[in-house]
């Protein structure tokens, strides 16, 4: 990360916020562009495959270009689910241990996996 030294939970949620409206707005350019192939061209065919104009290969790449930015999207908020997940794990084990004792009879593990499932 560009020397963040900190980061919170707050900042999480918004990039994550961010990144779903970015890949929003791909998807919403994707379907323009599809829409603008000739319609044998519109399934998404491998690029060489049956292409028989300059203006479909442009097209093709732009939507392939779109597909690995919406690939990168989701793996990046994935991450960012992650380290929430991991912040939250961090917060819960404090306060168990200050609120009751060492681990106050919690069975942590299963509170993870319903925070992972709900995440």
């Amino acid at each position: 990360m560009a020397g963040l030294k900190r980061i919170t939970a707050k900042q999480l949620g918004l990039a994550a916020e961010t990144i779903s409206i970015l890949s929003g707005l791909i998807e919403h350019r994707k379907a323009r562009y599809t829409a603008l192939l000739p319609p044998a061209r519109q399934v998404r065919k491998p690029f060489g495959v049956g292409c028989s104009h300059v203006h479909g290969h442009g097209l093709q790449l732009l939507l392939k270009e779109f597909d690995k930015i919406e690939e990168a999207c989701r793996k990046h908020v994935q991450d960012i689910d992650d380290k929430l997940l991991a912040i939250m794990s961090d917060i819960w084990s404090r306060s168990a241990k200050v609120g009751r004792g060492v681990e106050g009879g919690v069975d942590w593990t299963i509170a993870q996996s319903s925070v992972a499932a709900w995440l």
